[in-house]
C-alpha cells in the first residue's frame, strides 16, 4: 500500500480494528455501520454470489457512505473503498 493510502486510513478511523469478513453473514449493512463506527468494515466477496450482486452491493456501501459524509461531516468515519 502506497503511503498516502495508509495516511488516509489513518485519518480516516477513530480505532485501528478491521471487522472480520464472514461467511455468508457479511454484508453492506453490516459494512456500513462499522464504517459509520470509525473502523474498516468488510465482506467476503462471495457473499455477494455474482458479480451483479456485488457490484450492486458496492453501489449500495458507496452510496450510504455518502449519505454519511453529508449529515455528519467533521465525523471520523473508515472509507471502505480505497478509491474515496
Amino acid at each position: 500500500m502506497s503511503n498516502e493510502i495508509i495516511k488516509r486510513m489513518k485519518e480516516s478511523m477513530r480505532l485501528p480494528v478491521i471487522m472480520a469478513p464472514m461467511f455468508l453473514i457479511s454484508n453492506p449493512k453490516m459494512v456500513v455501520s462499522a464504517c459509520a463506527s470509525g473502523i474498516v468494515g468488510t465482506f467476503p466477496a462471495l457473499n455477494a454470489r455474482t458479480g451483479h450482486i456485488l457490484e450492486d452491493w458496492m453501489e449500495q456501501i458507496d452510496s450510504e457512505l455518502d449519505k454519511l459524509k453529508e449529515e455528519h461531516p467533521t465525523k471520523k468515519k473508515k472509507n471502505c473503498t480505497l478509491g474515496n
